[in-house]
């Protein structure tokens, strides 16, 4: 839920209320290979037009014990009613690196990855 505290006049916000949902599903294969996928709806109350579906997919691959590589396609897809729409795809590219020692974590924790992260962000808009 988005609600309008920001000033429209200063683009501080949009001046209206967004409520969305969200389906997330992922999977590890193996110790090594997660893909996942989501997929949503974002309704503007005030402005139908705003209204977009979003979705990534991607995953995350282990390639060593302290290093890991991902890759997302974000997007977000607004339906008009003249079919044209809004159209804005993104591609993320990153590398995951655990400092710890490999293991040490492991055994305390089923989440022991401290992600420090570096990203490259490719948008193409449609």
């Amino acid at each position: 839920m988005k609600l309008p505290t920001g000033d429209e006049g200063r683009l501080l916000g949009t001046g209206s209320t967004n409520l969305a949902g969200l389906l997330i599903a992922s999977k590890t294969f193996g110790r090594w290979f997660t893909p996942h996928v989501n997929v949503g709806y974002e309704i503007d109350t005030e402005e139908l037009e705003r209204n977009t579906i979003r979705y990534a997919l991607g995953f995350d691959a282990r390639l060593l014990p302290r290093l890991s590589v991902d890759a997302d396609v974000i997007g977000r897809v607004k339906p008009a009613v003249d079919k044209t729409g809004e159209h804005i795809h993104d591609l993320s590219l990153g590398v995951k690196w655990n400092p710890s020692t490999p293991g040490s974590s492991e055994r305390t924790s089923k989440f022991h990855w401290t992600k420090i992260a570096a990203s490259v962000r490719i948008s193409y808009l449609r």
